[in-house]
C-alpha cells in the first residue's frame, strides 16, 4: 500500500510539473507575442508619421515599412494579438465579417461573400463562429491569424491609396481564433 502511494504521489508531482511547464510556456509565448505587436505597430506608425510630399517619397516609405513587417512576421501568422473590435456582422454557414483595431491599424475579413471567393476570409470553422456570435462592437479580443501576401510580396490591404495605406492601413486578414477578454 505505501509503493501504490507513492506512486500516486510521484503521477501526482509530474502532472504538476507538467502543468507549471506549460502555464511557462504559453506566458512566454504571450510575452513574444506583445512584443511583436509591439513592433508592428511602432513600424506602421513610423511610416505614418513621415512627410509625404509625393508619389516618390510615399512608394519608398511603404515599401521599407511593408518590407520590415513581412521580416517582422513568421510565416504571415500572428497569434493572441490584442484588439478592439470595430464592426461585427454575422451571415448564414458560417460565414461573418469583423473589423478589429490595434491603435491606428485595422485587420479586416472581407464584407462581401462575393469579394471574398478568393480569399475566404470570411469562412469560420465551427468554434470560430462560436465565438464570434459572443462578440459585440467595442469589446476587447485576442486575435489570432494569418495575413495575405500580394503580388509584390507584402501584406495585402484594402486600402486603394497609397496614402491612406500609410496613414489608416487595413490588412486583409484571415481569423483563426478571436477570443473575447473578460
Amino acid at each position: 500500500k505505501i509503493a501504490e502511494e507513492k506512486k500516486i504521489a510521484e503521477e501526482k508531482k509530474i502532472a504538476e510539473e507538467k502543468r507549471i511547464a506549460e502555464e511557462k510556456r504559453i506566458a512566454e509565448a504571450l510575452e513574444a507575442s506583445k512584443k511583436t505587436q509591439t513592433k508592428f505597430i511602432k513600424i506602421t506608425q513610423t511610416a505614418s508619421s513621415k512627410e509625404k510630399y509625393n508619389e516618390t517619397e510615399m512608394n519608398k516609405t511603404l515599401n521599407n515599412r511593408n518590407e520590415d513587417l513581412v521580416k517582422l512576421i513568421n510565416n504571415n501568422e500572428i497569434n493572441f494579438w490584442e484588439a478592439k473590435v470595430v464592426k461585427i456582422k454575422t451571415y448564414s454557414q458560417n460565414k461573418f465579417f469583423i473589423s478589429v483595431l490595434i491603435e491606428s491599424i485595422y485587420f479586416e475579413t472581407f464584407d462581401d461573400p462575393s469579394l471574398d471567393l478568393l480569399y475566404e476570409t470570411m469562412t469560420a470553422s465551427d468554434s470560430l463562429f462560436e465565438n464570434i456570435l459572443e462578440i459585440n462592437p467595442n469589446d476587447k479580443v485576442l486575435i489570432s491569424g494569418s495575413f495575405f501576401i500580394n503580388n509584390e510580396g507584402f501584406f495585402e490591404q484594402k486600402n486603394l491609396f497609397k496614402k491612406s495605406m500609410l496613414d489608416k492601413p487595413v490588412f486583409i486578414f484571415k481569423f483563426s481564433k478571436i477570443e473575447k477578454i473578460e
